[in-house]
């Protein structure tokens, strides 16, 4: 189980919705993470539409190695071996469920598991 905090006066999933209604396009809520526990994330690397509010995810590895996500991973703007980590909370445009629904019935899986991320 997770407690969502935010440092915003508007709490994490709501300021995922807002989201989700400006961009019109699925949004997934980050964090930043030190790179020796990035090997229980989903991680990703992009290219910042709002300066440390919103980026437009590029590559997603889930949970990668620190050398990995050194050489991949590094968003402008995070400090060094700090990586920007998926915490759990997601808005998600329904198409992305028929992906998921794909691989489901063609048994494609990662590490044993079904995967939302990699759909």
């Amino acid at each position: 189980d997770h407690l969502y905090r935010s440092t915003d006066e508007c709490s994490c999933a709501e300021q995922l919705v807002k989201a989700y209604q400006q961009h019109a396009t699925s949004v997934l809520g980050l964090r930043q993470t030190p790179g020796d526990q990035i090997a229980n994330f989903g991680t990703v690397t992009g290219v910042w539409l709002e300066d440390g509010h919103l980026l437009s995810v590029t590559e997603f590895a889930e949970k990668p190695t620190l050398d990995y996500a050194r050489t991949n991973l590094q968003v402008h703007g995070i400090p060094e071996d700090t990586y920007l980590t998926v915490f759990g909370q997601y808005v998600i445009k329904p198409k992305l469920f028929d992906y998921l629904e794909e691989h489901i019935a063609h048994n494609v899986r990662e590490r044993g598991e079904f995967q939302l991320t990699s759909a």
